[in-house]
């Protein structure tokens, strides 16, 4: 099984538990640097690979402690690689589209190749390292793996009700909206949940066939083709948003659960359903961003955070008080202080989809058809409400440190 080691001090004492190292690193650092180099295995690799390893055990164990305290944890396992990994989980996201293609061009490539080739790579390496070598090589390669992929299918699983919010949120954008996200990956902008599912197939695939790693090539290829039903698996998952939402709204002000409740039941069995759900959900949006931070407070918070720009100014007033949009984007960061670079495109577009939405719905306030169409525009406008709070308040927020977080939970509970 996995080498169980507990690294430096720090992390097992944080911890309470030995953290995993990588068996193929391991073994692959045992043989000459010679070897290695004519292996064309760099040390970054090896690095890499432990990195990965380590953090899918840490970020998948039972562990009470929370996010921001994993993170802690794992930021170090990175070291190596670039000598200071990045201090916000954010920027690791804002930034991986860049390093995967940095990776890509300079050694995955070659890679690929050789674990897809026919085998004369193969057996090149057993006569280099010899057999005993090899085959220990071959059984730590399948342990590494089989904890890389189960964690992370639980973790795919664990983020498909979030892809999901996240789609139901950023669909009320239009296309220039869309095309202006361009510091998000295409993949993840086209849809969150469409790429998770994908991933989460081709995980169980490659268990499946005992790492067969020509499976990797075949992922990327069909990396555009719509998973089957996924209409349906959006439908299995949006109870998952919507549930474990309402407990947690109930637990800040049930005011918030019975304006999405009631939204949704006029739509369904009023008359005039239409704009009466989208009174309340454009109630609950204003609330909420007014309840959380004062005007004044988001002010200095852009102001602090040199995000002032487009966000600042109210355009019919004159005066200094903060857009919605800007409402919007210190509530999304929970009004933390950020670090470099720690406001990404992920926390814009849910900004931006939010105000989108609340402009779509003060337009249906004043609908009078009752056609399908206006009952088919507030439907999603109410899935993107849920979608906002769900990555806002059980996404971005969790990774605040726990008095940012008491201190909204009473603003909100008042």
């Amino acid at each position: 099984m996995v080498s169980m080691t507990s690294g430096d001090a720090g992390v097992g004492e944080q911890t309470s538990q030995f953290v995993p190292q990588s068996r193929i690193a391991s073994e692959l650092r045992k043989l000459p640097p010679r070897k290695r180099a004519l292996l064309g295995i760099d040390n970054w690799v090896l690095d890499l690979v432990d990195a990965v390893v380590r953090t899918t055990f840490v970020l998948t164990a039972e562990d009470s402690r929370p996010l921001d305290e994993r993170l802690d944890t794992v930021r170090p396992f990175f070291a190596p690689l670039d000598g200071a990994m990045p201090s916000a989980l954010a920027d690791q996201i804002d930034d991986m589209p860049a390093k995967l293609e940095q990776l890509s061009a300079e050694g995955l490539p070659r890679w690929a190749k050789r674990l897809t080739r026919d085998g004369h790579w193969k057996r090149f390496a057993e006569r280099l390292v010899g057999p005993k070598s090899y085959a220990r090589l071959g059984v730590a390669l399948r342990e590494d793996s089989t904890v890389v992929a189960h964690g992370l299918r639980g973790l795919v699983r664990m983020i498909r009700p979030y892809a999901a919010a996240f789609d139901d949120l950023v669909q009320v954008l239009g296309p220039d909206q869309m095309a202006a996200l361009r510091d998000l990956p295409g993949g993840l902008v086209a849809s969150a949940l469409r790429f998770v599912v994908q991933l989460d197939s081709f995980l169980e695939d490659l268990v499946a066939s005992d790492f067969d790693w020509s499976l990797l090539s075949a992922f990327g290829s069909a990396g555009g083709d719509e998973p089957a039903g996924l209409d349906e698996i959006l439908e299995q998952v949006r109870p998952l948003i919507s549930g474990p939402l309402q407990v947690q709204l109930a637990e800040l002000n049930t005011r918030l659960v019975r304006k999405l409740r009631g939204a949704r039941t006029a739509l369904e069995v009023s008359d005039d359903g239409v704009s009466q759900a989208a009174n309340s959900l454009v109630e609950l949006i204003d609330w909420l961003l007014r309840s959380a931070f004062e005007d004044d407070e988001v002010l200095r918070w852009l102001d602090q955070t040199g995000l002032e720009n487009e966000w600042y100014t109210d355009p019919q007033s004159g005066k200094q008080r903060p857009t919605k949009k800007g409402q919007a984007l210190c509530f999304v960061h929970g009004g933390a202080d950020l670090k470099p670079d720690g406001h990404t495109a992920l926390h814009e577009a849910v900004a931006i989809a939010i105000v989108t939405a609340r402009r779509g719905l003060q337009k249906l306030k004043h609908a009078d058809t009752g056609d399908d169409t206006e009952k088919v525009l507030v439907a999603q406008y109410h899935h993107a409400v849920e979608g906002f709070l769900t990555v806002a308040i059980r996404l971005t927020w969790a990774a605040l440190p726990q008095e940012d977080i008491d201190c909204l939970r009473t603003r909100l509970a008042a």
